[in-house]
């Protein structure tokens, strides 16, 4: 998992994951031996407002990131929040340590994790 943090939507730079990084993400990703996720995750802070986390395949990530692309432009997370991939700490991740109220967490955690195009 590599986590990134912003303080206003803008452009998702893929040059802000080290090559280390993208590397030690794909070979874990590979050494997996149930269907699961490694993941970059997005959190951006709207003050007053809300805190929006996105959770990005690593592998999808980096199959842009090999055809060319760049970052994950501010119109594009837009359009992610609008489908609502994307939890809301303020309102969606729960501080209860109740094992069922874990178990809801991470079944809509599996609803918002990006792993191709919107």
């Amino acid at each position: 998992m590599k986590l990134r943090y912003k303080k206003s939507y803008g452009a998702f730079n893929f040059n802000k994951v080290e090559d280390h990084q993208w590397s030690n993400l794909l070979t874990i990703d590979r050494e997996l031996i149930v269907k699961n996720y490694t993941l970059i995750i997005l959190g951006i802070w709207e003050s007053r407002k809300s805190f929006r986390v996105f959770f990005f395949d690593t592998k999808y990530l980096w199959d842009l990131k090999q055809s060319g692309v760049k970052s994950i432009k501010k119109k594009e997370l837009e359009e992610l929040v609008s489908l609502g991939k994307f939890l809301d700490i303020k309102s969606e991740i729960s501080y209860n340590n109740t094992r069922k109220q874990f178990i809801q967490d991470l079944k809509r955690l599996e609803e918002v994790i990006i792993s191709g195009p919107a």
